[in-house]
């Protein structure tokens, strides 16, 4: 299907995605890509690494990151528990969520219940205006679901650990006094989904794999109607400037920096 507006979208997609919902096994999760060419890869899994490298890059990735939150060269991170089980690798998980919308590469591939979020990363980028994109639809089965009923399944594991399948939606743990954390108001401007894989997996298009290909829908954006599409989401408030919550460019020279180190 290709799709030339907002509307069409809504009343020829989304409402018989919601309404198929009901009574089925599977919560629909939202993607958008600016180009169709751009495969459904984590920002990691991008990189032609053999297994065991990939996981050395990776461990160095998130350790350096840590760091720089610890020594407060970074300050957009918050680690909300401060006791109980696993209470440290819960914090563990829950900074890598905050590090993927800052711009660390990590195994995590950005999902959201939004699909007006998914729309507006489709057609955000006035340099790809012409070119044809994806709006990417993922009937996430139940049993790869994990969210505050039995996300501790998945939290009791160190994350370079983590070889199962699975698409996490992190409770946001934000209080008033301290609300103003960025990482965690990307998480819920964006409703952001993170699906995670092993090392293996992660290096294979999640529509290349068998057992999730079925799952998957791609309706494209069409090219020459990005342009009209993209005024009528900042009409209605859908802007990127909201889901990206105060942009900070220290912040993002030191992402940057990680990111090139270890890759």
């Amino acid at each position: 299907m290709r799709i030339t507006s907002y509307q069409q979208l809504y009343n020829e997609v989304i409402t018989k995605v919601q309404w198929a919902r009901f009574g089925r096994n599977h919560m629909e999760n939202y993607r958008g890509h600016a180009l169709r060419e751009y495969e459904l890869l984590p920002g990691l899994g991008r990189y032609n690494y053999e297994n065991e490298e990939l996981k050395a890059k990776e461990k160095c990735l998130y350790e350096n990151f840590l760091k720089q939150v610890e020594d407060g060269a970074i300050d957009a991170v918050r680690k909300p528990f401060k006791n109980g089980d696993y209470f440290e690798i819960k914090n563990y998980w829950y900074s890598l969520f905050q590090a993927q919308h800052l711009g660390l590469k990590t195994r995590l591939m950005d999902w959201s219940i939004g699909w007006e979020t998914a729309l507006m990363f489709a057609v955000n980028e006035e340099k790809h205006h012409g070119r044809d994109g994806s709006f990417w639809i993922y009937f996430c089965q139940r049993e790869n679901l994990f969210n505050v009923d039995n996300i501790e399944e998945i939290t009791a594991i160190n994350p370079l650990e983590f070889k199962g399948d699975a698409m996490i939606n992190s409770p946001l743990y934000m209080f008033d006094e301290i609300f103003d954390i960025i990482g965690e108001k990307r998480m819920g401007r964006q409703s952001g989904r993170f699906w995670v894989q092993s090392i293996e997996n992660s290096k294979i298009p999640l529509n290349f794999q068998p057992q999730f290909a079925p799952y998957l829908n791609e309706i494209i954006i069409d090219g020459n109607s990005k342009a009209a599409i993209k005024q009528e989401l900042t009409e209605r408030g859908i802007t990127l400037d909201w889901h990206y919550y105060r942009n900070d460019e220290n912040i993002n020279i030191e992402v940057k920096k990680i990111n090139e180190s270890c890759l």
